[in-house]
């Protein structure tokens, strides 16, 4: 499915700092308790420890590393998955605008995503075994 953006990256950029700044504003009176802030946190900074997420930086900080002060801020929230509370951090790309800037050119249909791992399964299967069995839908 086809969904064109609504806001221009440029647009999107003029209106950084002012979005920023609110978004930062309501950030300080923060909507976490203090265990949510704290797991939050060590999310954060494994992701950190991983490689996958650099920081953590100051207003000022990142403006001297982009050059200019047209950036976003995309708050994280926490989600708690499964009976085992698993952490998951979010980035919230709908508060900052990102997402409104962003055009969808194609749907991913979840059955395509099962259909690539029935396929890994099924091949890595054949490399184990040595050998390929099919079950065709038609019965043969």
């Amino acid at each position: 499915d086809w969904k064109p953006a609504t806001v221009s990256a440029k647009e999107l950029l003029d209106s950084a700092v002012w979005r920023r700044k609110a978004l930062m504003g309501m950030s300080a009176k923060n909507e976490l308790d203090h265990a949510q802030q704290d797991d939050l946190h060590a999310a954060t900074m494994k992701e950190v420890e991983m490689g996958h997420l650099f920081g953590p930086y100051t207003e000022v900080q990142m403006t001297e590393f982009f050059g200019n002060d047209k950036w976003l801020y995309n708050p994280r929230f926490i989600l708690y998955q499964g009976e085992e509370r698993k952490v998951r951090a979010i980035d919230d790309c709908r508060r900052s605008g990102l997402n409104e800037s962003f055009t969808t050119v194609f749907k991913l249909e979840l059955y395509d995503v099962d259909t690539l791992a029935c396929l890994l399964a099924a091949l890595a299967d054949a490399l184990s075994t040595g050998r390929v069995e099919m079950d065709m839908d038609d019965g043969s």
